[in-house]
């Protein structure tokens, strides 16, 4: 009788365990609806960066199949790994549009990480009308000191690092089956102090100054932002050293708290969402979900602001 009721309990336990499984399952799929925005969503890559490798390594780890399984209708932008903004800005305004004509709507939300925010702001600029929202992940809207420092290198080692660079940009572009012209040095330019300056000037946007929307050409953009502050995170995160070295320098030359990469009171547009303990790769979920313990997981920030975005009409 006994070893009749453990077996009956065993049974219950399993079916509940089935049961509750699948009701969670449920509730991350499509049907719930909680990242189906209006406007599909596009991800716009910083430098280094690509939509997938080999057609399965995406940059934005996880990221894409969880705002689809929400509802959301999602693609990667795959632009230059390394260029200047308005060269990467005129290849992404391209593919918003045939984002577009596939999607059949009107308007795109984007999203950046790192140099990919200000390459969506020149997009945002460029073709007010094709974008409802910019979110920026580690924006850089008043440029990275890594940057000043790697220019302010004296001339031989600069030609050497843009080549050895430039070599990057064109396996990582290679990897991803679309090769692109590289510029490193254009890039460099493009997300240093001055650059950031002298881009703010020429194409002025109210997110930098804090406006949570503004309304270009008679287009209304909506703005938001969030990022990392903390290069150390995990020791076994095999980016962990760069960003330690990279934050360290950042810090030295008057950036402050950053994510490794970029300073956090550069990257505040728009609504500031708020910033995590993450460094610059944790934010697009990099390197293989590697992050500090007890961390926010970037997969569910991301999947929360695009709720977001849904409950804001966009």
């Amino acid at each position: 009788m006994r070893k009749l009721k453990i077996s009956k309990l065993a049974v219950f336990f399993i079916c509940s365990i089935f049961i509750f499984s699948s009701i969670a399952f449920a509730g991350g799929t499509k049907s719930t609806g909680y990242t189906q925005t209006n406007y599909p969503v596009m991800l716009v890559h910083g430098v280094s960066g690509f939509d997938d490798l080999l057609g399965f390594y995406g940059y934005w780890y996880k990221m894409v199949e969880a705002l689809q399984d929400g509802g959301a209708s999602v693609r990667a932008a795959n632009i230059s790994a390394w260029n200047s903004t308005e060269q990467r800005g005129d290849a992404l305004i391209l593919q918003i549009q045939d984002f577009l004509k596939y999607t059949g709507k009107a308007k795109v939300n984007l999203i950046g990480h790192s140099h990919g925010s200000i390459t969506c702001r020149y997009a945002a600029y460029k073709r007010p009308d094709l974008v409802a929202s910019v979110t920026t992940i580690a924006g850089i809207h008043k440029g990275a000191q890594i940057a000043d420092f790697l220019l302010s290198l004296p001339p031989g080692v600069q030609t050497v690092a843009t080549g050895v660079i430039n070599l990057e940009g064109t396996i990582i572009d290679w990897l991803t089956g679309k090769p692109q012209d590289q510029n490193s040095r254009a890039a460099m330019y493009s997300i240093s102090t001055k650059g950031v300056t002298e881009f703010n000037a020429k194409y002025p946007c109210a997110g930098v100054n804090g406006a949570p929307q503004e309304t270009v050409n008679g287009n209304l953009i909506k703005y938001y932002s969030y990022t990392g502050n903390s290069p150390l995170t995990n020791i076994l995160d095999p980016l962990e050293i760069l960003f330690v070295t990279m934050g360290g320098i950042t810090s030295a030359k008057g950036g402050g708290a950053n994510d490794g990469a970029v300073p956090v009171a550069g990257a505040k547009f728009g609504t500031f969402i708020g910033e995590y303990p993450w460094n610059h790769a944790d934010e697009v979920n990099q390197v293989l979900s590697i992050r500090g313990p007890f961390t926010a997981d970037p997969v569910t920030v991301i999947r929360d602001h695009v709720n977001r975005l849904k409950n804001a009409g966009l």
